[in-house]
Parts: C-alpha cells; sequence; structure tokens
C-alpha cells in the first residue's frame, strides 16, 4: 500500500546513515526506522565524507487499526553536514507543476534521489484487514532546492507499474527544508517538512496513513568556490559520528494534536 500525490509521504533525507530498526509506540502508531550511508566512515569539518543516503521507515499500529495521521516529520542525522546551495536546484513551484514531465524537464538537473511510498486510506478507526481499506502506491522523486528538498510524489489508478497505483490520481510535491539539529551533543543535519490537508484527508472522510517508505539520495560530488578557495563538496556528507563505529539517527512524528515521538536508532558510522 503506498501513498499518492495528494496523499501524504514520508520522505526523506538527510544526510548521513542509518542502518537499523527502531520500534517507538505513539498512541495507536508502532514505527521503524531503517536505512544505511555509504560508505561508511566519520569524516570531518575539513573534509566531510560524500555519502549515498538510503533511509526509510514503516508505519504501523499495535491494534491492528488504521494508523492515525501523522502531520509533520523530522529526520535527524547525527554528524551529517550538506552543501545543498551549491549544487543545481529548481523552484517549489517548478517541482509542484500538475503533470510530472513538466516538473521533470524543469527540475531534471536538481534531481538528487528517488523512492516509493506506501499509504492506506480509511476512516478513522479501520480494521486494516477490512473492506474499508483503500490503498495508494507512489512514486518518490526528490529535487534540490537550495534550502530543501522538493519531495515529489506520482501515482494513479491508471498505472501500469504496481508502485505507482493509487485509487486516486496524485501529482504533488512537499517542500522539506533543512535543519541543524544536534543529536546527543553531536552538530547534525535534518530534514523537517508538514503535509499538507489535501495529503493527509484526500477523500471526504477518510484519514491516509503513510504506512511505508524508502528513499535513496544520490551520493554527488562537485567542485564549488567556498570563500574564495576550491572546495571539493558533497551534496550529503558525514563530518563526525558519535564514535569510531557508531552515529545516531532520531526521526521525530508529530501529530495533528501537536504530540511529538521521537524514534531513535543506532546505527553504523
Amino acid at each position: 500500500m503506498r501513498p499518492k500525490g495528494r496523499l501524504a509521504l514520508g520522505a526523506l533525507v538527510a544526510c548521513v546513515a542509518l542502518l537499523a530498526i527502531a520500534a517507538v509506540a505513539y498512541a495507536a502508531n508502532t514505527y521503524k526506522v531503517f536505512g544505511k550511508g555509504t560508505p561508511y566512515g566519520a569524516g570531518s569539518p575539513a573534509k566531510p565524507l560524500p555519502k549515498k543516503l538510503f533511509i526509510g521507515y514503516q508505519v504501523d499500529s499495535d491494534d491492528g487499526k488504521q494508523p492515525s495521521p501523522v502531520k509533520s516529520y523530522e529526520f535527524r542525522i547525527q554528524g551529517g553536514t550538506q552543501f545543498a546551495k551549491y549544487f543545481p536546484k529548481c523552484t517549489i513551484k517548478q517541482a509542484n507543476a500538475k503533470e510530472f514531465a513538466k516538473a521533470d524537464a524543469a527540475c531534471r538537473k536538481a534531481k538528487v534521489g528517488f523512492g516509493w511510498v506506501r499509504n492506506t486510506t480509511a476512516p478513522p478507526g479501520a480494521d486494516l484487514n477490512g473492506p474499508e481499506i483503500l490503498t495508494c502506491n507512489l512514486r518518490l522523486t526528490m529535487y534540490n532546492l537550495g534550502y530543501g528538498i522538493a519531495l515529489r510524489l506520482d501515482g494513479s489508478p491508471e498505472a501500469t507499474d504496481p508502485r505507482m497505483k493509487c485509487v486516486i490520481p496524485i501529482g504533488q510535491s512537499i517542500e522539506a527544508r533543512w535543519t541543524k539539529p544536534r543529536v546527543r551533543g553531536k552538530p547534525g543535519s535534518g530534514l523537517k517538512f508538514t503535509v499538507p490537508p489535501n495529503l493527509l484527508r484526500p477523500l471526504p472522510g477518510l484519514d491516509n496513513s503513510v504506512r511505508y517508505v524508502e528513499s535513496t539520495i544520490n551520493r554527488i560530488v562537485r567542485t564549488v568556490t567556498i570563500n574564495g578557495r576550491k572546495r571539493r563538496v558533497p551534496y550529503i556528507g558525514s563530518i563526525a559520528c558519535a564514535n569510531k563505529t557508531t552515529r545516531y539517527v532520531q526521526v521525530v512524528f508529530t501529530s495533528e494534536a501537536g504530540q511529538t515521538t521521537v524514534a531513535e536508532q543506532k546505527t553504523r558510522c
């Protein structure tokens, strides 16, 4: 089951690595976070280590019912850094074009990653095995905005790829912004976004719950001039870990009522 353009998403991104499984109860929701960043290594502020980042999460309920919608997300990566403003970018308006072909034509040079999202849409409290559950699978395309990432969602009832099959047509981008959190006393990088109302409730009387998200941010490096000096910098990279073998990843889930749940995972540096 996966979400659609006007369904929610979870997505992604931030900077470094996570490789694991973290489960946290949030009301009736449970969360698992997983991923990895390669190549492994800490890097340093003088020489950030470029990373290819895979990150995802899964949302379930502890009672077999439709999970409650999550309004906003923030991914926090310990020791992560980003140089997004030095890479090709497009605008959120361009990324939010109704047709994917038009958005991709304007933003192709700014593409930094991809992924898939699964959603279930149903009345609040519906049985996950019941007939009321509708599914929506979406393709996730990520475009650099400089100050963040446009999370583009696409799917439709006519899609031939089952990973894009959704009960309603979706073609929409969510604006995610970079943050600078500290994780267990270490500097980090984060990505935060809020799900638009039309994605939380795409149809009258129905809640949309993001159930599974997987995404990859590509390992991209380029030479730029910073403070008058040429440097080779990554789009996403690492400058530190908790120690030589470990780093921590946090995902903050915030409900419509403002309740927050922080899922933390210890992963390989």
